[in-house]
């Protein structure tokens, strides 16, 4: 089936690009000046002849030639500007038959003045449904990475786990439209590696179109990379060494090398790390039918993890033609991983016996993945491209336990039978396919266009072999022993139209239609299930421009969140003999409908209102086994969610040497039977952050963060309480700006906690978490080879489905 599709793909792609082949022209020329000089990175601009409107731009190469593509046979204006020479403007007439321009600019002496830049996009744009930070317009500091951006954007926030929310929803991070597969720690180390100066644009984008999978729980951040421009090598080195508790490094290193038709790269990453964790948890358990009280568990425990991160990425880029791309990468991750968990716990039972528990769990992992994407971009003509993706992802994951439990009596003397002793070895392997195919561009001079389709396949294979130790002999524990296999389709196809009225109003229709079929099966519990599903998915985008500084926009839409694979898994975490998880293979995806109104003011001042009602809502919830007296969280499709949420954020460069980010959110949630609409839980919360940057003479710059949470409902049952965030950076360039040091304090006074309570069916918790969040570090970066806007566009991969691991 799969094969089939993918064949099916080929040939529309083929088929599109014969009907979608009109003829255009190209217009190729050189830039010298009065000496014979070669003028690097001119701008080159094709200007109608009509009302100057721009059409379309380049830059010259190392050689001073450009070449500007797909543009129809007729008369325009040709613009030609650089740094150090006076404007030149031209009529030229562009024809098939036409021979390469010869393009002689004259010194500026005081025709400097006649220079403008007016063509450079302002810092901060805003568009239908997302709003675009265009850094080649920005003032960064030195050593600034993409993390460090993020915090500065319009309405982002970065808690200290590494979370990114976009207007206080979660937030999928993409790279040139393609998934990262991270999320927390791991994509905040991400984003660190990333240097700024690599980037040519964040696209926020609140509330995603149809063009987007409809999975997700909140907005996308696309991180779009900038484009090279220049010829020959060039490349970055970034290491990073912190110290809390124990140290920590993270050191990157790139090399990109383009000429005509070829752009070669690769990425290799370094990361070896240490994490840890005190933890206090307060748990007592009353029967919700009597109110008798049944247990209570007050336990304490350190977990203390060694972790390694080793990858690397190769591609190529080829442009076969003036009109065709074709390309590919492959990104290969060893990723191990070993902790060792010690808890203690005092227990009393119903009849009032107090004794206590001491756990030791050593465990870890060993993951490797391989990712790998091929495409292929055609440009038939003018505001026209046709994009044919086909992606692989493959994970081999092998986790361990070795569990060690022993119980002691009130004069802490081992009870006869209170000791248990568990290992675990559970492999698995998810192997994901995608394909799409992708149409965008301008119909009948007025409407904009956008059409695909895309198909996906996953396969999950995980088991869980317990065994446990009996007189000292280990056997098989069938309780725990288990097997899962789910195998998961899902195909879409979608169609978005935006078109202009006028110059005030702007509109965006969409629908996106997505059919999945899965099935899983525990072989061990011999449970088996099959099931299809057709969803729609539209979206409409809508907005009115005031004036030249006041703008609204409308947008409402529906988005699905399916269930991730380790949600689904129904196999055994054992976290202490009285506390454990367990997936749940019966639940079913939660479906969001949404409504905002934005208003926008100069692009500095950004505010909305929007609310969300979210059906199905997948949630982790707390059950009591009397006989053991254990405590474990599983998830189900519980309640339906509804959120008021408002959002106002500030973003201006009040100083040339001064930017400036604050961002407030408030949010009022309920949750509610699903069976009924009795309200179960609500909270009224808000949050708060603020982020400055200071730049001065010589290289050096200053930038600082701050966060607030007063505490909010994270699902049914937690409840996080007040969180504070901070940290501060001074960096310095060197080496004629090619490199830059950077010192950084996280969380300066230790004071960033994660507290959270609980109360559902019987089950009061009180948690408090506290990691070793207290970090300086110091970083060096260093560009070599070319360096004016030398980073080509790489591919990542796409498949949807790796983000749900």
């Amino acid at each position: 089936m799969q094969n089939s599709f993918y064949a099916v793909i080929l040939v529309v792609f083929v088929c599109v690009l014969n009907v979608a082949s009109a003829q255009d022209v190209s217009i190729k020329g050189n830039v010298k000046d009065a000496k014979g000089k070669t003028v690097v990175a001119a701008t080159v601009s094709v200007l109608n002849a009509k009302d100057s409107s721009w059409v379309q731009s380049e830059f010259t190469g190392d050689d001073g030639s450009f070449a500007i593509n797909h543009l129809k046979e007729g008369v325009y204006l040709l613009n030609i500007q650089a740094s150090g020479y006076a404007k030149q403007v031209q009529e030229v007439t562009i024809s098939k038959d036409g021979k390469p321009l010869s393009v002689i600019l004259k010194d500026a002496v005081n025709e400097l003045k006649d220079v403008t830049v007016s063509s450079k996009a302002p810092r901060i744009e805003k568009g239908l449904g997302k709003t675009v930070v265009n850094l080649e317009q920005a003032t960064t500091i030195a050593g600034s990475t993409v993390l460090d951006v993020l915090k500065k954007s319009p309405g982002v926030m970065i808690d200290g786990n590494g979370n990114v929310n976009l207007k206080g929803a979660g937030a999928t991070v993409l790279i040139d439209d393609k998934q990262t597969y991270l999320s927390g720690k791991d994509l905040e180390d991400y984003l660190k590696s990333l240097p700024a100066d690599q980037v040519s644009q964040l696209e926020l984008i609140s509330q995603p179109s149809s063009k987007y999978d409809a999975e997700g729980s909140g907005g996308i951040i696309n991180i779009k990379i900038r484009k090279g421009r220049k010829k020959g090598y060039n490349g970055s080195l970034a290491l990073n060494a912190g110290q809390n508790i124990y140290p920590n490094t993270h050191n990157t290193a790139s090399f990109n090398y383009r000429n005509d038709k070829v752009n070669l790269y690769t990425k290799i990453g370094f990361l070896r790390a240490n994490g840890t964790l005190n933890r206090a948890d307060d748990r007592t358990v009353t029967d919700i039918n009597t109110g008798n009280f049944q247990s209570h568990d007050n336990e304490k425990s350190f977990r203390h993890e060694v972790f390694g991160d080793y990858n690397m990425m190769v591609g190529a880029d080829y442009a076969t033609t003036d009109k065709m791309n074709i390309g590919g990468s492959v990104k290969g991750i060893y990723h191990p991983n070993h902790e060792n968990d010690v808890t203690n716990a005092v227990i009393t039972d119903a009849s009032g016996n107090t004794f206590y528990n001491n756990t030791e769990n050593n465990l870890g992992l060993l993951r490797k993945m391989c990712i790998s994407n091929a495409y292929a971009k055609y440009k038939p003509a003018k505001e026209q491209e046709i994009a044919l993706d086909i992606d692989y992802l493959y994970r081999n994951q092998k986790d361990y336990q070795n569990i060690t439990s022993d119980n002691y009596d009130g004069q802490q003397q081992p009870i006869p039978g209170g000791q248990q002793i568990l290992r675990n070895n559970a492999p698995s392997m998810i192997e994901a396919e995608a394909a799409k195919i992708d149409y965008s561009g301008v119909c009948f001079k007025k409407y904009k266009v956008e059409a695909g389709l895309k198909s996906s396949f996953s396969s999950v294979d995980n088991a869980a072999f317990f065994d446990k130790q009996v007189n000292g002999t280990w056997v098989t524990d069938s309780t725990r022993t288990n097997e899962f296999l789910y195998k998961e389709n899902i195909n879409a196809a979608y169609l978005s139209i935006a078109k202009d009225f006028g110059e005030k109003w702007k509109a965006q229709i969409g629908l996106r239609a997505e059919n999945t079929n899965n099935e899983g099966n525990e072989v061990t519990q011999s449970k088996y299930f099959s099931r299809q599903a057709i969803s729609l998915f539209p979206t409409v985008f809508v907005s009115y421009t005031i004036n030249a500084k006041h703008s609204l926009e409308l947008n409402c839409g529906r988005r699905i969140n399916r269930p991730s694979y380790f949600e689904l898994n129904p196999f055994v975490m054992v976290f202490s003999k009285y506390f454990y998880y367990s997936g749940n293979p019966d639940l079913q995806p939660m479906f969001r409908n949404y409504a905002e109104l934005s208003y926008n003011y100069d692009n500095k001042l950004f505010a909305s209102i929007g609310y969300r009602r979210v059906s199905g809502y997948i949630t982790p919830v707390f059950k009591y086994e009397p006989a053991t007296l254990a405590t474990y969280a599983t998830w189900g499709n519980y309640a339906n969610r509804r959120v008021a949420a408002a959002s106002l954020s500030y973003n201006e460069q009040i100083l040339r040497q001064w930017l400036v980010s604050a961002s407030w959110d408030g949010y009022y949630n309920e949750f509610h039977d699903i069976n009924g609409n009795a309200l179960l839980a609500k909270s009224l919360s808000m949050s708060i952050s603020l982020s400055n940057q200071f730049t001065f003479g010589k290289g050096w710059g200053v930038d600082s963060s701050f966060y607030f949470a007063t505490g909010d409902l994270q699902n049914l049952v937690d409840r996080y309480g007040k969180r504070l965030w901070m940290d501060f950076g001074v960096s310095k360039k060197i080496w004629k700006d090619s490199a830059t040091i950077k010192l950084g304090v996280s969380d300066p006074f230790n004071v960033y906690t994660v507290p959270t309570t609980a109360n559902y069916n019987g089950i009061v918790t009180s948690t408090m978490m506290k990691e070793a969040s207290q970090e300086i570090s110091l970083g060096f970066t260093y560009n070599f080879g070319k360096k004016l806007d030398n980073v080509q566009q790489q591919r990542q991969s796409n498949s949807e489905e790796a983000g749900r691991m």
